[in-house]
């Protein structure tokens, strides 16, 4: 087991208002040993990750870490520096992080995890202890490029730009809906790749049809597609409790 001196740190945020589960701080313990048979990791990184997962009014930013942990990083480093809402322009549902996440990332040792190279390898230890399932890294990997291509979408400067987008965007639904083929079982697995598939129908209209029919199919697809990917992202979630360590139903 990692020292005391060094878990401490991160024990302390792990109580709340409303308290802590024991069975929650029993499991924090043992996957704390994480660092210690992964030498090769940093031992601070992997106990950050690890109490954002149990903090559960933190539960939204370690989807964004799965999904897109480079671009996370660097918006918290930019808000931290005092650029106002670079987390929120990020991604919206995180409007209303606690100020505690921010001093928590803000303290010396956890710190670390906006200054690692690549977050790949801690994303992948921690999942190890908290899945029995493997594939929802890639998972939320393709959910963060599609939410990423709805950003750039907005600026395109051409309709031809944005049809581009429109078909990558639907080329990168198919990878997710391959990522997640594992786990299709039960009524939340279907509903899952239910979603996938209306994210990844090519465009209704024809390409040889009107230039106003294009453009207008193309809003409508844009303004539906951010609450299905946010849907999206609520059932991966449900998913991964599901088959969580010590979960007793799928």
């Amino acid at each position: 087991m990692p020292r005391p001196w060094r878990v401490r740190p991160h024990l302390r945020y792990l109580i709340t208002e409303s308290g802590v589960n024991p069975r929650e701080v029993k499991l924090h313990q043992r996957v704390h040993a994480a660092p210690e048979t992964r030498p090769f990791l940093n031992a601070d990184v992997v106990l950050c990750l690890q109490t954002i997962v149990f903090r559960t009014d933190w539960e939204d930013v370690y989807d964004v870490l799965l999904a897109e942990r480079e671009a996370f990083t660097d918006a918290v480093r930019r808000q931290l520096d005092g650029e106002q809402a670079a987390v929120e322009n990020l991604w919206p549902d995180l409007a209303n992080l606690p100020d505690s996440l921010f001093e928590y990332l803000d303290s010396p040792a956890d710190h670390q995890l906006l200054t690692e190279h690549s977050l790949d390898q801690y994303i992948h230890s921690v999942e190890a202890t908290r899945s029995t399932q493997t594939g929802f890294a890639e998972a939320y990997r393709s959910l963060g490029k599609l939410r990423g291509i709805l950003r750039t979408f907005e600026s395109a400067p051409s309709p031809e730009s944005r049809s581009e987008l429109r078909t990558e965007f639907a080329k990168e639904a198919r990878e997710l809906r391959r990522a997640v083929s594992h786990a299709s079982r039960g009524s939340v697995g279907a509903a899952l790749q239910s979603d996938i598939a209306e994210l990844s129908r090519p465009p209704e209209y024809h390409p040889g049809g009107p230039d106003s029919e294009a453009l207008s199919e193309l809003d409508g697809w844009h303004r539906s597609s951010g609450p299905l990917l946010t849907r999206v992202q609520n059932r991966l979630r449900d998913m991964r409790r599901f088959t969580g360590v010590g979960a007793t139903s799928a």
